[in-house]
């Protein structure tokens, strides 16, 4: 009595599939490197990856430093493969311009913004010291004292950061009682210590009534402690001056100044 065997052949059909995603590189120094992400569906693992910069292995994700074209071939244990061509465009061409520290007086509001390349995919945090968030990429600001906004945007995916300080001056009028045109580059010349303020007219006399300096005349706000070019002997001097003051307001003040040699 004999025994049949049959042998039944079955076909192992491969469903492999792949696909590579590139997140590009942002600009820098250095810039950052881009990544390549293999995506692997219906494989049996564990997979062998062969990238065509030289690494292989079972790694799915890579960096690329480079741009240009790329491939990649992966096999799973089944023997089962895909092959991918991809493109890298690294790093990406985008910027952010952030505006310079700057000075203002007490009441007064800038406008600072942040210039980002492309513009439409930016996205720019504002935070103060107290913690405070602002949101978009210009700013009217009017801080009560000196202060520094830490400014972070977000460019298609590159983020950009950097600071901005706001110096606060208050309005300042004040009038020496002296001064010493020596030439040492301290206290060499006399007129009114301004901040926000502005000269209308300095005029100066010596004591016994002659008009010696007059600002709209001399084409200067200061007087250098000479008299028609020759230099003024160390005396006190009656001064006459004409401010407008930040809320548009004209003061008039008299006074002396004494000149030290």
């Amino acid at each position: 009595m004999g025994l049949d065997t049959a042998f039944l052949l079955v076909e192992f059909c491969c469903t492999l599939e792949s696909e590579v995603s590139v997140v590009p590189g942002c600009p820098g120094d250095p810039p950052t490197s881009a990544v390549a992400t293999l995506d692997v569906q219906n494989a049996l693992e564990p997979l062998n990856v062969n990238w065509s910069n030289g690494q292989s292995g079972p790694n799915t994700s890579i960096s690329i430093d480079s741009s240009g074209t790329y491939s990649v071939l992966v096999t799973d244990a089944n023997g089962c493969k895909d092959s991918l061509i991809f493109v890298v465009n690294t790093p990406l061409n985008v910027s952010a311009m952030f505006p310079p520290d700057t000075t203002i007086l007490l009441g007064e509001t800038i406008n600072l913004g942040v210039n980002a390349v492309p513009n439409t995919s930016v996205i720019v945090w504002w935070i103060d010291a107290a913690g405070d968030t602002l949101t978009g990429p210009l700013q009217a600001l009017s801080p009560m004292e000196t202060i520094t906004y830490f400014v972070v945007a977000n460019n298609a995916g590159c983020v950009f950061t950097d600071s901005v300080t706001i110096t606060v001056e208050k309005p300042k009028y004040e009038r020496p009682n002296a001064f010493t045109p020596n030439g040492d580059g301290a206290n060499d010349t006399f007129g009114p210590v301004l901040v926000g303020h502005t000269l209308v007219q300095l005029e100066v006399w010596s004591r016994w009534g002659e008009k010696i300096f007059d600002s709209l005349v001399d084409g200067s706000n200061a007087w250098d402690g000479t008299i028609n070019g020759l230099t003024a002997p160390s005396d006190v001097y009656v001064y006459r001056m004409r401010v407008r003051l930040v809320d548009g307001q004209e003061k008039v003040d008299k006074g002396d100044v004494t000149l030290l040699r």
